[in-house]
């Protein structure tokens, strides 16, 4: 369902009279005034700082969203996704006022990415699961799944080595692969 600022606006008004935080289907927003939210979709658990902006975009369950972040139009953000201070989304390569057609290009971070503050999510980008951008990145290619990667422009520095030389040991042997241990670890990985 949809959530519209000025829904938010009235309800924070009529129900908590001001006490500086907003609850919605599970969403929490702190400061409701100070933000903008219109056209977007948001799951339950997510929780969103003052000061964010965020239009016709897609935001999955407990998620957090930090202070300062700019996510525009067509970003799509999967579950358990956290977004630092003042990061900011794009969905336009070139920018161009003086033509008239505009082609949205959407970023999308998939499920359990951690972008460090102050980074920059260049438009047509998509971060893949559970990987880590570092503080004051400039993100201008896609990073793929549990890669760490930071700098001006993001480059990969690694890989999160446990889960894959793990996985790559369980293709080894595929009666261990089929083993209730190798399911019972399989969970611990995606509870982290």
């Amino acid at each position: 369902m949809p959530i519209v600022r000025t829904k938010f606006a009235d309800k924070y008004i009529e129900e908590l009279g001001g006490t500086g935080k907003f609850e919605y289907k599970d969403i929490l927003v702190w400061h409701v005034e100070l933000v903008n939210i219109f056209d977007s979709e948001i799951g339950e658990g997510t929780k969103i700082a003052s000061f964010v902006e965020i239009g016709g975009s897609k935001i999955g369950s407990s998620c957090k969203i930090e202070c300062g972040a700019f996510i525009p139009h067509g970003s799509v953000i999967e579950d358990k996704v956290f977004i630092g201070p003042n990061v900011s989304l794009t969905n336009d390569r070139y920018p161009n006022l003086l033509v008239n057609e505009w082609k949205v290009e959407p970023v999308t971070i998939k499920y359990g990415a951690r972008i460090g503050s102050h980074s920059v999510i260049v438009s047509g980008v998509t971060i893949g699961e559970e990987a880590i951008i570092g503080s004051g990145s400039v993100v201008t290619d896609d990073i793929p799944a549990r890669a760490t990667a930071y700098g001006n422009p993001a480059r990969i520095k690694g890989y999160d080595r446990v889960r894959d030389k793990v996985e790559k040991l369980l293709d080894k042997n595929k009666a261990v692969a089929m083993s209730e241990f190798a399911t019972e670890l399989r969970k611990i990985f995606d509870e982290v």
